[in-house]
Parts: structure tokens; C-alpha cells; sequence
């Protein structure tokens, strides 16, 4: 994330820390809807990991660079659902990057293996993509969810 897009981020995550985020479209260049929501549960605790950074790039072919998309951070319940994340632009390649350093640290883990995970998938047709995260301080797990 470039430097403005990071303090726009910042801004907007201190004015609303849980729902803020950076929108670059709200429908997608092929005129269908593609909606993405985020889940993340701490398995080792059980519970949902709440307060998590996730920014969200779309790969961009043409100058062969990851733009912003979204930035925002998990409700109390983990997630950021599809009402709060943007539309996506269109069809391609994405990328997930969830800040999860801040998550261990603020939970009290002193050791933990994965500072953040990045997680790149492929929107292929139109609906609905939820991104399931399930972390613990020495692994982690996605899966495409429904």
C-alpha cells in the first residue's frame, strides 16, 4: 500500500476502527456484482479475532502492480462482512494481506511465527466471495467459504 493510501487508511480506521475502508469502485467493470466478505478465528483460543487489519489489492495486469482496493479492520465477531467490504472491480487476481502481528501482540502471545498472511485468490464469475482466516500463532488455515 502506497504511502497517502496507508494514511488515508489510518485516518478513517481511527475516525471508525471497525467498519472503515478505502472503496476504489462499488460495481465492477463488467457491470456484475462481486461482493467479498473476511472471517478470521483464532484457533487457538477459540474465539473470533477481533481488530484485524486486512487490506485488499486487485493484481493489475496492464502495469503489473497490486492497486488498493479496500483497507479495513474485524468487528468483534472477526469479520468484516459484505456490507462493510467493497464490491470488487471486476474479474482477476486478488490479494487478502491480514495484519495479524498486532492481533498476537495485542492478545498477549509473545511468540508467533506469521506477522501477517497473505492470501491470493481468483475471482473468476460474478456472486459472492467470503475469505475464511483461521490463525493461530504457528499456522494458519483459508479455504474458499460460502
Amino acid at each position: 500500500m502506497n504511502k497517502s493510501t496507508t494514511r488515508f487508511c489510518t485516518v478513517l480506521n481511527h475516525l471508525n476502527p471497525k467498519t472503515s475502508f478505502l472503496q476504489k469502485n462499488c460495481t465492477s467493470r463488467q457491470g456484475e456484482l462481486i461482493s467479498t466478505s473476511f472471517h478470521i478465528l483464532d484457533t487457538q483460543t477459540g474465539f473470533p479475532a477481533s481488530d484485524v487489519m486486512v487490506n485488499l489489492y486487485e493484481w493489475d495486469e496492464s502495469s503489473r502492480k497490486w492497486e488498493d482496493v479496500f483497507c479495513g479492520r474485524t468487528d468483534d465477531d472477526g469479520r468484516i462482512s459484505s456490507n462493510v467490504a467493497p464490491l470488487l472491480p471486476g474479474l482477476g487476481v486478488y490479494k487478502a494481506i491480514f495484519e495479524t502481528e498486532r492481533y498476537f501482540q495485542d492478545t498477549g502471545v509473545d511468540r508467533y511465527f506469521y506477522p501477517e498472511v497473505e492470501i491470493k485468490f481468483i475471482v473468476e464469475t460474478s456472486g459472492h466471495y467470503h475469505i475464511p482466516l483461521l490463525i493461530s500463532p504457528y499456522g494458519y488455515s483459508t479455504y474458499r467459504g460460502s
